[in-house]
């Protein structure tokens, strides 16, 4: 029951997770635009510097996003900035206005509340086929413990780099199931949320980071040990901890 309640829970969802809003480059411009495809370099360095300047604020929600003065900052054309942008239009991280253009979505923190609940709801679907993983294979949780070293480093870096390492622990922490649609869901839903989500957590106090890392190191300690009651205690205070920010 339990996993037919999850699937129609998704089936009713996913077109507000994950739907595709392709603009294509008539659209953005007013005017038609050769369809060059750009090399997969150029788009994910422009869809990464882009994305970066959204996290950091200096992209705030509600901002016009101007292809030419991106492209010239980025010292790259405008047809990789263009596929970038409507990337991050897919992904609902920026959103395509009539008579205005592409702008820096805005999220309200409900909304963002209603992504977290649908992270935790697959971190905790996902528990089982992680835990059959891990004691099949116990190298497979080589990388989660590599990357708890990670953490102390990003969290110098700044909340940019210690949203890249949250992502890739998670990330891999589904990983661990098998289950590659399950990955390809958590990836969205990530990706509508988690930008605001960080932005909203800068300068969060030490007390709290020191905190959430704990946290991981009990998710890594429950999956060695085959725990399921532990790990499902710390995934739901991790993500509960996001509530407070």
């Amino acid at each position: 029951k339990i996993c037919i309640y999850f699937s129609a829970f998704f089936l009713y969802n996913i077109k507000n997770i994950i739907m595709v809003r392709v603009v294509s480059s008539r659209t953005v411009f007013n005017k038609e635009v050769p369809a060059v495809k750009p090399t997969g370099s150029m788009l994910d360095y422009a869809l990464s510097e882009i994305r970066a300047r959204i996290q950091s604020g200096e992209y705030p929600p509600g901002t016009k996003l101007t292809t030419q003065e991106i492209s010239d900052s980025l010292g790259i054309s405008r047809t990789p900035v263009i596929s970038a942008i409507n990337r991050l239009v897919s992904l609902g991280l920026v959103e395509a206005i009539p008579r205005r253009g592409m702008v820096v979505a805005k999220m309200s923190p409900e909304q963002v509340q209603d992504v977290l609940e649908v992270r935790k709801m697959m971190e905790l679907f996902a528990m089982s086929g992680a835990l059959r993983t891990v004691s099949a294979q116990p190298e497979s949780l080589g990388e989660l413990r590599r990357m708890l070293d990670d953490f102390h480093t990003a969290y110098e870096k700044g909340d940019s780099e210690a949203e890249n390492v949250e992502f890739r622990f998670h990330s891999a922490h589904i990983a661990l199931a098998g289950n590659k649609q399950l990955l390809e869901l958590y990836k969205a839903n990530w990706s509508v949320a988690a930008i605001f989500y960080f932005f909203f957590r800068t300068n969060q106090p030490d007390h709290h980071r020191e905190m959430t890392l704990q946290h991981h190191v009990q998710m890594v300690d429950a999956l060695a040990a085959g725990d399921e009651l532990l790990l499902s205690t710390a995934i739901q205070t991790h993500v509960n901890s996001c509530y407070d920010l």
